[in-house]
């Protein structure tokens, strides 16, 4: 096994990065798996104002509103890590973005009393 971070500290093999931040959504929980403290704090730091800004522009665009933490946080976790890509949840490990299907079928009724 090699050596798990650089003398920088960067984790090259994500697999055992110790630099994991945990999300969850609904009943899934993702491991966002990171190279580098500065690349986890990076999400850590955008990931509110992702979401508002990507949940806002799909909401404009469709005419309804829409949340899809999710998405928004998969998006920004790709714009980050530039040194590999690892997300797994309880079933599957996911290694590239393009392995990456989201179905979109859970619809819940807004709370009117806001």
């Amino acid at each position: 096994m090699s050596k798990v971070l650089t003398r920088y500290g960067v984790a090259y093999d994500l697999e055992n990065t110790p630099f994991v931040y945990k999300m969850q959504y609904g009943e899934n929980v993702y491991d966002f798996k990171f190279s580098s403290k500065l690349y986890m704090d990076k999400f850590m730091n955008r990931s509110f104002d992702n979401r508002k800004q990507i949940n806002e522009s799909l909401t404009k665009r469709f005419g309804f509103t829409i949340e899809n933490n999710l998405l928004a946080d998969i998006k920004l976790y790709a714009s980050i890590e530039k040194r590999g890509f690892l997300i797994a949840n309880q079933d599957r490990r996911f290694h590239c973005l393009n392995n990456i299907v989201l179905d979109g079928q859970n619809q819940t009724i807004k709370n009117l009393q806001e």
